[in-house]
Order: structure tokens, then C-alpha cells, then sequence
């Protein structure tokens, strides 16, 4: 019956060499294939909500374009994929322009060798939010998944949401260092702490996000609080480039604070002129590669008791006080390596500690 086929069950739905709204009077497919053989552009567009129970592909075969925009007005439009997404070459999936924040899921892995545009903006902007539309994406599912992304990938807000602790990791992958760009403000005022939500520009709410080569993130946080690594989560810089904020002038609140897990492997994590890395709770850092420069690596000065626990096996930890270009950093009043407490734990089995003036003095 429809109803079988359409189900996890069931088969694969194919709209091809046509410009159409989907889902054409269906709420729920299983595996969901967009197509284009011709010559000629063609548009699918996403104008109420979807479920796939399982993959969603964007193809072509022929020279002409195809694009699936997501959004028609300014209703939201969610997307629910159980399963895979695949963005073939020279195909884009695009959102409306109206102000409106989409919403999609995905389950498993996502395959981007074309374009992916969830916003409209021509740059980023981390202090205030589009009136463009966009599209938040939410990676789910209590396994561990991959992004690999070989074409651009302009996210606006990026959420992480794979089981309920750090066990699963989405690793995600670029084949140039412009493939992956977060474009939400980062400025927002959040609770301090563990927060089951955020709307900074990316947020680890369940699971471990692993950055690998040819990945930059240029903010975490622009102020109103720090970027937030919840209990439940952890992020893992493992060949990416990430900065803490853009800011240079130690305005406050652009730190990372770390109540899960930070790990770095290979790349570069450098919070600029912000407080630096700031233990919370149980936080662990774990630093076996590459470069982790920070102002200060200190406990929260917050109520309560901050069990941190470093582990040093390889790499480079910098510690200077400053911005990492030799001007000042915000310390919070603190040492640039402090963890002053019976129940801080350190660990150092290899790599180097470099404890500095700012310049390198």
C-alpha cells in the first residue's frame, strides 16, 4: 500500500527534471531522491513540514542546475531526515528569503559535494541576527555520524544532539579551509552553566563534535556569556582551526568554559584576548597535539566545587595572559595557569607548557 511503501519499510520517492513544492500532499516518505537529467535549471521547494524515514539525495546527471530551497513564506518549515543526506555536485540547497528560521534534522551522515546555503547573508554576523532566513540544522541520532563537506557549506545555527552524553561523535570534515561557515550572532545572554539550550552559533547539547582538517571556526562567543561545553557533551579539535572569538579586546563573557570535556589532538585552538579555558564542575581538558595559546587556563570563579582535570600527553599548551598577538587578554583576576584547588588534577606525560608575559616574554 502507499502507506507501506512510504514508511521505514518502504522504498525511495523520486521528483526528477521539474520545478515543483513539495511534499505534493505527502507528509512522510522514506528515502526521498531529487533529480535533474536535462539541460535546464530546475527548483524543488520545501513548503510544508517533511519526515524521511530514511535518506534524502539532491543529483544530477545532466549540465542543468538543481535546487531544493527549503521554505516558501513565512511559515516554518521543519525537515525531519532519520537518515542521510547527500548534496550531489552542481546541486544547491538553498532557504527562502522571508524572516524565518527553518528547521532541519538529520540522523546519520551528511554529504555535501555541492552547495548548502542555510542562510541568505553574504558574511557572517556575530552580533545580530538575520531578517533573511535561515535554516537551523540539528545533527541527531545516538550513534556516531560523519559531515563530510567538499563544496560550500554556510550553516546558520548548528546544533549537535547525539544521545545523551558524550559517547557518540559527529566528525566533520573539509576539503578546503572555506567549506564550513557558521553565520549566527554570538553575543546572547545565556544561563551560566550547563544550558539545555543556546542560540549562539553552535551548540554541543548532547555528544562530541570532532573538528578535523580544513575545518575554521572563527567564533564561539562574542559576548553575553562564554561558549558553554554542557556535562553532556564535549568538543574535539582534531586538526581544525578554532578561535574563541574574533574579539581582540577582552570585552568579556567570550571564554570557553568547560563542564564536559575540550580535547585537542592537531590544529589550533586559540581563544584570543577572552579569559581563556575556564574549569567548571568536572571538566576535563585533554591536550595530546597541536597548539591550545589561551590568556588563562583557570578554575570558575563561580560557587560550587570545580573538580578540573588536565591531561597533557603531546602537543603545545601557551598560556600568556594576552591575545595572542601581543596585546592583553582578560584573566579575570586570575594567574595564567591557575588551578588552585585539592581537587584539580594534573596529568603531564609529554608535550610543553609555554607560561609567558604577553609577546612571549
Amino acid at each position: 500500500s502507499s502507506d507501506l511503501f512510504h514508511s521505514s519499510d518502504g522504498g525511495t520517492v523520486e521528483f526528477y527534471d521539474l520545478t515543483a513544492e513539495l511534499p505534493a500532499g505527502q507528509s512522510e516518505f522514506n528515502n526521498l531522491r531529487l533529480a535533474n537529467t536535462t539541460g535546464s535549471a530546475y527548483t524543488f521547494t520545501l513548503a510544508s513540514d517533511l519526515t524521511l524515514n530514511g535518506n534524502f539525495t539532491i543529483t544530477r546527471s545532466g549540465i542543468g542546475t538543481l535546487t531544493f530551497q527549503q521554505g516558501n513564506n513565512t511559515t516554518v518549515r521543519s525537515f525531519t531526515i532519520n537518515g542521510s543526506v547527500n548534496v550531489g555536485t552542481g546541486t544547491s540547497w538553498t532557504v527562502n528569503t522571508a524572516n524565518v528560521f527553518h528547521e532541519t534534522f538529520v540522523g546519520q551522515d551528511f554529504i555535501n559535494n555541492g552547495t548548502v546555503r542555510f542562510t541568505n547573508q553574504a558574511s557572517p554576523n556575530y552580533t545580530t541576527a538575520t531578517t533573511t532566513g535561515a535554516v537551523i540544522l540539528t545533527m541527531t541520532g545516538a550513534q556516531s555520524n560523519s559531515m563530510a563537506l567538499a563544496g560550500t557549506t554556510d550553516l546558520y545555527r548548528f546544533i549537535i544532539d547525539k544521545g545523551i552524553d558524550p559517547t557518540h561523535v559527529l566528525t566533520v570534515t573539509g576539503q578546503s579551509s572555506s567549506d564550513l561557515l557558521l553565520f549566527a550572532p554570538n553575543n546572547q545572554t545565556i544561563p551560566a552553566g550547563e544550558n539545555s539550550i543556546s542560540e549562539k552559533a553552535l551548540f554541543i547539547k548532547n555528544g562530541t563534535l570532532r573538528l578535523r582538517e580544513n575545518i575554521e571556526i572563527l567564533s564561539l562567543s562574542e559576548g553575553g556569556n562564554d561558549f558553554f561545553i554542557n556535562r553532556n557533551a564535549g568538543l574535539w579539535v582534531d586538526g581544525a582551526t578554532v578561535y574563541s572569538t574574533e574579539n581582540t579586546l577582552g570585552t568579556g563573557n567570550t571564554a570557553i568554559t568547560v563542564i564536559g570535556t575540550l580535547r585537542v589532538s592537531s590544529g589550533l585552538l586559540d581563544t584570543r584576548a577572552s579569559a581563556g579555558i575556564i574549569y567548571r564542575i568536572d571538566g576535563v581538558v585533554i591536550i595530546e597535539g597541536g597548539t591550545t595559546r589561551v590568556s588563562t587556563l583557570r578554575t570558575s570563579g563561580a560557587d560550587g566545587t570545580h573538580r578540573a582535570s588536565l591531561v597533557i600527553t603531546g602537543g603545545t599548551l601557551i598560556s600568556d595572559g594576552g591575545d595572542g598577538e601581543g596585546g592583553l587578554g582578560e584573566t579575570g583576576g586570575s594567574g595564567r595557569f591557575s588551578l588552585p584547588f585539592e581537587d584539580n588534577a594534573i596529568t603531564m606525560s609529554g608535550g610543553t607548557v609555554r607560561i609567558t608575559q604577553p609577546g612571549g616574554v
